[in-house]
């Protein structure tokens, strides 16, 4: 256009618009571009529309061809069908957009808003968003061919389309719309999906939901979360911040989100540090490879996602009385959660945070102009953190502090490091996106809400916090709670960010009102002890001179109760304590969905006759595992091997037990068939891997023994064995090259594939005489109960104390070389 013409409006200017030179004929415009550059050229101009969406228009413009094919398409040519700049997708003719027919195009849109009729009326019609994407690939189509639509066609679409757009809302009011947009989801009903997805030991559907409501985005977003993506904040928060999202896919308005823990009591559930934390310590053997947080590997883009809806969905669908209390099930998806997080953040108080803040957070567009002049700040964005992180904005607990160290650098904070998450932290320290300051922080939370994990674990025996390494080291986890977590400011975490000053005037109005309430007591407590006090001086007066109230009389009364019923209460607690015998009673007893079971903070060390139960013929033994032990399910490699050379921590009831190193377990430890099959499973493949490495023989097995002996004998399985990575009891091993000395034959051997599971028939193991068990019928046997004083009642004559008995020795020391069941499988 000439230079003198000036723009009407603002916004982008569009080709049209420009100041251009068609005259000048092109510089070199034969000239043939060589095969990498057209490729490279293609490569980069697909990067602007995703092909789901090429396709989706191609076969939008597929549907319109019939009724006008005679007059309004050509057939493609081989060449044209070929150009994957164009994109053609499958078919073989296109419209001719020089010229196209609008009435055609209004005819084919009239009869295509129909949805569902019969007899002749309209029963559904479809959204607007359907009708106005068929004229969107219409305008595509015509921009890939190199063609111009003519201004009458924009006018009557954009004629067409407004219209109908009132069409359809006149339909809607009759009800003849499929509507499908999703329900907000209430702050009440996102906590029960987290609680369900965590008693369920679904922990990525817990960990999912809880990034999209804290980041208040979409699930395809969070899809493709990486560590790149997560920094520690100035204090108290972590920051995210996306590559691109849906509506800026160049990633130049992205902005920061900052997130919060939330430390409240019972919280564990909806505590985004903590579900970080498990997700990452669970996950570590593969974060170790990929800084994906959530696609495996190997998987595509979006793959994430799709699972979470799916699983979500399931999750749901299975308390389907409950949610409908809440929203209409047909409106129920994913992305009401993103709806719900926005609308909470809007009027979860009465003093809400800006909504400038709330669109930015939401990658919401408030108008053009308000855009170019209202951007993202750090405090407001902040104050939205933590009331999605469902802190109080109208209690003083608003302003507390996320858990933190007292000192990040003691050396008990790096070993917990180590122990929860591996070798995550050493894989990806040198990186750009090195995580240790955040996984730092993530710990914290996971070890305050540690009450809350061990109490879930031990309502769900199996559940996937069982395989949390830390849960299994039980001096260290409880030294890091008493000794090194705070929430009090330090150099590490010095401010809390994001507190409105309203909070701050609550704080100090609630400091006064307990001092003053502390001087009512005060006062209330002195006219008590006055007046008691003046009693007491009365009656010393009666009592030395020989006489005798009412007030002295009650007083010795109390004195002989209360010496009698100290005197029986110390005879019970003595019989009791002198049975020395834990009984287990219902071991499938599980606990009510708000009473989580109190656990103990200190693991005990079992006796190697600890427990007293039946086997599986009925009989009364003793056994040094409690009688609902188990080998965890669906355990990884990783996860069995650290179990295999450290043992775990099991808890029965309310007690914490620290279980001996499975690899010092044997089938006679074991009261039932499923216990003892399980544990050849385990045996198959870590009896192998203990090949490759030498174990301690003082016991001492750290975290970093663990990780690089697993390493090293993970090495020696790829280059002697194949073998699929799945969970141990599916495992499956191939004998390959064996290197000279390995095995009694050694050299080359037959492949052949079995599961470590189930082996009879593929190896024999020489049958040994071994010791059994003394069994022991003590008085009382019946129910599993014993009395101090009647405990050798009843005893066999040949009766071994199982102190003096070799097979009982400490479990550090006894490395005695392994019976027959404990021989290498592979052996022949």
């Amino acid at each position: 256009m000439p230079r003198n013409t000036r723009r009407q409006g603002g916004g982008r200017i569009l080709p049209h618009q420009r100041d251009t030179d068609d005259t000048t004929p092109v510089l070199g415009a034969n000239i043939e571009l060589r095969a990498e550059h057209r490729d490279a050229i293609v490569t980069t101009e697909g990067k602007s529309m995703e092909d789901k969406c090429r396709r989706d228009y191609r076969n939008r413009i597929k549907e319109i061809l019939p009724g006008y094919f005679e007059v309004g398409t050509k057939v493609l040519t081989v060449e044209e069908k070929a150009d994957n700049v164009v994109f053609h997708w499958k078919n073989d003719h296109d419209l001719i957009y020089s010229g196209i027919n609008v009435d055609m195009i209004k005819a084919f849109l009239g009869e295509k808003k129909v949805k569902l009729e019969r007899d002749g009326v309209v029963l559904l019609m479809h959204s607007f968003s359907h009708i106005r994407k068929y004229d969107d690939a219409i305008k595509w189509g015509a921009a890939m061919a190199g063609a111009r639509l003519s201004q009458t066609y924009y006018s009557e679409m954009d004629r067409f389309l407004s219209a109908y757009r009132k069409e359809y809302t006149a339909a809607k009011k009759e009800g003849k719309v499929d509507e499908k947009d999703a329900d907000p989801i209430t702050i009440s009903l996102f906590s029960l999906i987290c609680q369900w997805a965590v008693d369920e030991g679904n922990t990525f559907v817990w960990v999912f939901s809880l990034a999209m409501w804290n980041l208040m985005s979409r699930s395809i977003s969070v899809d493709s979360l990486a560590f790149h993506n997560l920094k520690r904040g100035a204090s108290d928060s972590v920051k995210f911040q996306f590559d691109e999202t849906k509506t800026d896919k160049t990633g130049e308005f992205v902005t920061e989100k900052n997130c919060y823990a939330n430390p409240c009591e019972k919280r564990g559930h909806v505590c985004f540090f903590t579900a970080l934390a498990v997700w990452i310590s669970l996950n570590a053997e593969v974060l170790e490879l990929s800084e994906k947080l959530f696609i495996r590997p190997g998987a595509e883009a979006k793959s994430a996602s799709q699972r979470y809806c799916r699983q979500l969905a399931e999750i749901c669908g299975r308390h389907f009385d409950e949610v409908k209390k809440h929203l209409r099930f047909s409106r129920f998806n994913a992305h009401g959660i993103r709806k719900g997080s926005g609308t909470h953040a809007s009027s979860a108080t009465t003093l809400p945070p800006s909504f400038v803040a709330v669109a930015a957070r939401g990658e919401w567009s408030i108008g053009k102009v308000l855009d170019v002049y209202f951007k993202f700040a750090m405090g407001g964005d902040q104050y939205l953190g933590r009331i999605l992180a469902l802190l109080d904005p109208n209690d003083t607990s608003f302003a507390t502090l996320p858990p933190h160290w007292k000192d990040p650098e003691h050396e008990s904070v790096k070993r917990g490091l180590k122990v929860a998450f591996g070798n995550v932290l050493e894989r990806h320290k040198d990186t750009n996106h090195d995580p240790s300051g955040l996984l730092s922080l993530l710990l914290a939370s996971m070890v305050h809400h540690s009450d809350w994990i061990q109490g879930i674990k031990a309502k769900h025996p199996d559940h996937p916090f069982g395989m949390l390494p830390l849960l299994d080291e039980p001096e260290l986890l409880k030294e890091l709670k008493d000794v090194h977590l705070t929430l009090e400011a330090n150099e590490d975490v010095p401010i809390a960010t994001g507190v409105p000053p309203h909070v701050a005037h609550s704080k100090a109005i609630k400091e006064v009102f307990d001092m003053c309430t502390e001087i009512r007591d005060g006062q209330e407590k002195f006219r008590e002890e006055l007046a008691e006090a003046v009693s007491e001086a009365v009656d010393k007066k009666v009592e030395s001179e020989g006489g005798l109230n009412m007030a002295l009389l009650t007083n010795k009364l109390d004195s002989m109760k209360k010496a009698i019923t100290d005197d029986i209460a110390a005879r019970i607690d003595s019989a009791t304590a002198a049975g020395g015998l834990n009984t287990n009673g219902d071991a499938n007893t599980v606990a009510t969905d708000n009473d989580l079971p109190t656990v103990n903070d200190t693991a005990n060390v079992p006796a190697p006759y600890q427990f007293y139960y039946p086997d599986e013929k009925g009989q009364q033994r003793y056994w040094c595992v409690p009688q609902s032990f188990h080998f965890p399910k669906a355990a990884t490699r990783s996860v069995g091997w650290r179990k295999w050379l450290v043992g775990s921590v099991h808890v029965d009831g309310s007690t914490p037990w620290k279980i001996r190193p499975f690899r010092l377990l044997k089938e006679s430890d074991l009261h039932s068939k499923a216990l003892k099959n399980d544990l050849k499973a385990w045996r198959g493949i870590f009896k192998l891997m203990e090949k490759a490495v030498t174990i301690p023989n003082d016991g001492n097995v750290d975290a970093a023994f663990v990780a690089s002996s697993f390493a090293t004998a993970t090495d020696f399985l790829k280059e002697n064995y194949s073998f699929s990575t799945s969970n141990i009891p599916s495992i499956t091993l191939q004998r390959g090259q064996l290197e000279p000395g390995i095995g009694r034959r050694g050299g080359v051997s037959e492949k052949r594939s079995f599961k470590v599971a189930n082996r009879r028939g593929v190896n024999k193991v020489a049958k040994r005489g071994r010791h059994k068990r003394a069994q022991i019928p003590p008085a009382g046997a019946g129910d599993g109960q014993e009395a101090g004083a009647n405990r050798d009642a009843g005893r066999p004559t040949n009766w071994v104390d199982p102190s003096d008995d070799p097979r009982f020795t400490n479990v550090a020391e006894n490395e005695a070389a392994p019976a027959a069941e404990d021989q290498d499988p592979m052996e022949v």
